[in-house]
C-alpha cells in the first residue's frame, strides 16, 4: 500500500524538489504552502508523514508542529523538519516539540531515503546506503605506513632497492595515493553539496521575490480595479442624483404649471361674471335713462353727458388721453363711484375725481411693527388705494398662503399688534404701471361718449 505524504512550504520549488524525491521511492505527496493551509488539510486527511519547513509567512515551522502535536487527531503523524535551518540548538528544540529528525533543503535522495528507512518508514536496510559526507571538520584519517628494519635487510635473491620499493615504497606511495583520491572525492562532494544547498536556497529566494513582486502587482492592480470601480459607482449616483433632481423639478415644474393654469381659469371665469355683471348693470343703466328724461335721485353734480337722453359709454383717460378702462358703470351713486376693469385686467372703482381703488380696510404683516411684506384677504387682480392716496393691487396669479400674522395696519395707518393668528392671505403689492395700466403719479379722468 503507497504511503502519503504532506509537504508544508511556500516555496512551491522546494515542494517540487520534494516530491519528485519522494515519488521516487514510492511515496504520494501533496503539497501545501502555509500552515492555515496545513491545518485546514489536516482536518480533512491524515496523512501517513508531514515535511515542514519553518521560515513561513503566516505561523513558523515551531507554531506549526505544537499546533499539529497538540491535537489528538494530528498528534501521533510523525514530522519531519525540512529546512535550511542548521545547529544543535535548533535540531534540538525541534526534536523536544515532536519531530523525529530534521533534514536540510538541498539534500541528496539518498539522505532521504536513509532518514526514512532509519525510522522503518520505507524498507531496506540502512546500512546498504552510502553514509553522508562527513562534515568538513570531519576530514578522513590520514593513513600512516611504517618502515620495519627487518625489511630494510636485503635478500639473497633481491637487490635491496627492489626489496625495498616492494615492501616499503610502493605500499607507501599506493596509500597516499588512495588517501588523495579520498581526499578530493571527499572535497568534491562537500563542494558539490554546498553549490547545491547554496543554489536550492538562491532558488527559494528568488521564488520568495518574485511572488512577493507577482503578490504586489496583484495587489496594485486591485487596488487600481477598486478605485476605477470607485470612481464608476460615484459618477453613477452622481449622474442617478442629476435625474432625479431633473424629474423632480419637471414634476414640481408640472405641479406649479397646473396650479397656475387652474388660477388662471379661475381668474377668467371671473372676469367673465364680473363682465356680464357689468353689462346687466350697464343694460339697466341704460334702460333707465331712457326710461326718464329726468336726472336720476342720489346723483350729485354729474356731467352734461351723464343726463343725456342718449346711452354713453364711459371710459377712465390719462393725462396723456391714454385708455385705462372702457365700458365703466355707476355702482353707487351716492358717493359716485363708478366700476370697470382697466385693459390688462385689473377690477377697480373710480370718482368723478379721478380717484381709483377700493379702499384699503386692513392689511396684514408678519413681523410686530408692520414692516416688511404685506399681506391682504383678497380676490386677485384687484386695485386698492391705502393710506396718503397710495396706490395698491393684488396680482392676477396670485396664490395664498398661510402665514402667521403678528400686527395689522388700518385705514389711518396705525399699526395694532396681533395676537399671531394664521391666515390664508395673498401679497399686497405697490402699483405697477406695466402690470396694472394705472400710474398712481398721474390725474386720472372719466370720459363720458355718446
Amino acid at each position: 500500500m503507497n504511503k502519503n505524504a504532506l509537504i508544508v512550504d511556500d516555496s512551491r520549488l522546494a515542494c517540487r524538489i520534494m516530491e519528485n524525491m519522494l515519488d521516487t521511492l514510492g511515496i504520494q505527496a501533496v503539497s501545501v504552502h502555509s500552515a492555515a493551509q496545513a491545518l485546514d488539510y489536516l482536518n480533512l486527511k491524515t496523512p501517513d508523514i508531514i515535511f515542514l519547513d519553518h521560515s513561513m509567512p503566516d505561523k513558523d515551522g515551531f507554531e506549526t508542529i505544537k499546533l499539529i502535536k497538540d491535537n489528538p487527531k494530528t498528534a501521533k503523524i510523525p514530522v519531519m523538519m525540512y529546512t535550511a535551518k542548521q545547529g544543535e540548538e535548533y535540531v534540538d528544540k525541534a526534536m523536544a516539540l515532536g519531530a523525529v529528525d530534521v533534514l536540510p533543503k538541498g539534500m541528496e535522495k539518498d539522505v532521504l531515503s536513509k532518514a526514512l528507512k532509519k525510522m522503518g518508514f520505507i524498507a531496506g536496510d540502512v546500512t546498504e546506503i552510502v553514509a553522508e559526507p562527513a562534515e568538513p571538520n570531519e576530514k578522513p584519517v590520514q593513513k600512516t605506513s611504517t618502515i620495519d628494519d627487518s625489511e630494510l635487510k636485503p635478500s639473497v635473491e633481491q637487490p635491496i632497492w627492489q626489496t625495498f620499493w616492494q615492501r616499503q615504497a610502493k605500499p607507501f606511495l599506493t596509500d597516499q595515493k588512495e588517501q588523495h583520491s579520498d581526499e578530493i572525492q571527499y572535497t568534491t562532494s562537500q563542494l558539490g553539496l554546498k553549490i547545491n544547498r547554496n543554489m536550492h536556497q538562491t532558488l527559494e529566494q528568488f521564488e520568495h521575490a518574485l511572488v512577493s513582486r507577482i503578490e504586489a502587482n496583484n495587489d496594485y492592480k486591485d487596488a487600481q480595479h477598486e478605485i476605477k470601480n470607485k470612481k464608476i459607482l460615484n459618477t453613477v449616483i452622481s449622474v442617478g442624483a442629476i435625474l432625479l433632481f431633473v424629474q423632480l423639478l419637471i414634476f414640481w415644474q408640472l405641479y406649479q404649471n397646473n396650479k397656475v393654469s387652474k388660477s388662471l381659469l379661475q381668474n377668467s371665469n371671473q372676469q367673465q361674471s364680473w363682465q356680464q355683471q357689468f353689462d346687466e348693470q350697464l343694460s339697466q343703466f341704460n334702460q333707465n335713462l331712457e326710461a326718464s328724461n329726468e336726472q336720476p335721485e342720489g346723483l350729485v353734480n354729474l356731467p352734461d353727458e351723464v343726463t343725456s337722453n342718449a346711452p354713453q359709454s364711459i371710459s377712465l383717460m390719462d393725462d396723456f388721453g391714454g385708455l385705462v378702462a372702457q365700458n365703466l358703470y355707476l355702482s353707487n351713486q351716492i358717493k359716485d363711484e363708478y366700476s370697470g376693469v382697466t385693459t390688462s385686467g385689473y377690477q377697480f372703482i373710480v370718482n368723478t375725481h379721478g380717484k381709483v381703488g377700493f379702499p384699503l380696510e386692513t392689511r396684514y404683516f408678519q413681523t410686530n411693527d408692520c414692516s416688511d411684506d404685506v399681506f391682504i384677504a383678497s380676490e386677485n387682480a384687484m386695485i386698492y388705494q391705502g393710506h396718503k392716496g397710495r396706490i395698491w393691487y393684488v396680482d392676477k396669479l396670485a396664490l395664498a398662503v398661510d402665514i402667521l400674522v403678528a400686527s395689522t395696519m388700518n385705514m389711518g395707518g396705525e399699526c395694532i399688534a396681533s395676537d399671531d393668528e394664521v391666515m390664508s392671505l395673498k401679497p399686497l403689492l405697490i402699483s405697477d404701471y406695466l402690470e396694472t395700466g394705472i400710474d398712481e403719479s398721474q390725474v386720472l379722468r372719466l370720459d363720458f361718449n355718446e
